[in-house]
């Protein structure tokens, strides 16, 4: 149980960092300095620092689909597209360079046993690779903007439901590599006009 909380501390304070700073300028000894411990007790729990993050990223990528789900069930249809394309674009604009690392992350775990947490800890989590990433992370996005473009009456909606989320990424990408914040007025515009794009 000792073990569990520590790796819980670690992440949390992974993740406070994330929210803070760019994701490329956190570093283990600001991540060990930020929980408490040693770089000797982080590498314990986490074999390396791309597996930190990574579990770090999913934890936030999983807390921002409960806040979206929260939005759908409690938005009319008419303005669903338009809370929810904000949330997103916000948690872009809140936490830059998540979305390159995840695609970096991608490209470079195989199927086979990847960077995944320390066995003393962990036993009880799936070994990181591309499959565990696909699974955890994008399927159960994809699953839930398809209920909301089928609630809304698209014939296609798992395939308008991807094609909204790609547009989403590419914007989220821009951002990242122009290094726009949420506080920029093209997050407004963008948001709007993919509204448009995707109101029947």
């Amino acid at each position: 149980m000792i073990g569990k909380n520590t790796r819980t501390l670690i992440l949390d304070a992974t993740i406070k960092l994330l929210t803070e700073k760019n994701i490329l300028d956190i570093t283990t000894r600001s991540i060990a300095k930020e929980a408490g411990v040693s770089k000797g007790t982080l590498f314990h729990y986490f074999k390396t620092k791309d597996s930190l993050l990574y579990y770090a990223v999913e934890k936030i990528y999983l807390n921002l689909l409960d806040n979206i789900l929260q939005i759908v069930a409690q938005t009319p249809n008419e303005d669903v597209i338009r809370k929810v394309t904000y949330e997103i674009l916000n948690f872009f604009g809140e936490t830059p360079g998540m979305i390159g690392f995840l695609l970096s992350v991608i490209n470079t775990i195989n199927t086979k046993s990847v960077s995944q947490p320390s066995n003393n800890v962990s036993d009880d989590e799936s070994t990181l690779t591309r499959e565990s990433v696909v699974q955890n992370l994008l399927y159960p996005i994809y699953n839930e903007s398809a209920k909301v473009f089928l609630r809304l009456g698209y014939e296609k909606p798992m395939i308008i439901g991807r094609l909204y989320l790609g547009i989403i990424d590419g914007i989220g990408f821009q951002l990242e590599v122009e290094k726009i914040s949420k506080e920029d007025p093209l997050i407004e515009q963008f948001a709007e006009e993919i509204v448009k794009l995707f109101t029947i």
